[in-house]
């Protein structure tokens, strides 16, 4: 997985005439959808991405549960908060 700090040091490392082919994945405020729908797809191509929490919404109606959110960081996706 690459970090934003990771990228933009790989980025201004090298000349602007070479494209380099990259991503940052990030999900805001935990919501179930994004475990329900987007991790599935995460998973089948073995991409990793950032998930931003809400920390007060966590067990709310369609948000994440601590559970969901574990399951994430075991899965080596970065968690962040907001």
């Amino acid at each position: 997985m690459i970090t934003l700090l990771s990228f933009s040091l790989v980025f201004y490392s090298y000349s602007l005439a070479e494209p380099i082919k990259a991503a940052i994945i990030t999900f805001d405020d935990g919501m179930l959808t994004q475990y329900t729908y987007a991790k599935p797809i995460l998973d089948k191509y073995n991409f990793k991405a950032t998930f931003y929490i809400i920390c007060n919404s966590v067990d709310k109606e369609n948000r994440m549960n601590w559970n969901n959110i574990q399951t994430l960081e075991e899965e080596e996706h970065k968690i962040g908060s907001n």
